[in-house]
């Protein structure tokens, strides 16, 4: 297994929608394989990022 991640970030977007388009990207991995959802707001920018385990032998999502 390696851990990766996937950002989601935004200046300009609410952040309803941001944190939506993240939950989409994380309900597509199975539970035992998400590790993490974290976010940040830095100069009126968000982040969100998901991290999550794959097979190391696997394309990820």
């Amino acid at each position: 297994m390696q851990v990766h991640h996937q950002i989601f970030q935004s200046s300009y977007r609410f952040w309803n929608d941001l944190c939506n388009e993240a939950a989409q990207f994380a309900s597509q991995i199975p539970p035992e394989l998400l590790i993490n959802i974290t976010h940040s707001c830095d100069h009126q920018k968000g982040v969100v990022v998901v991290w999550y385990h794959w097979p190391t032998n696997e394309k990820p999502i």
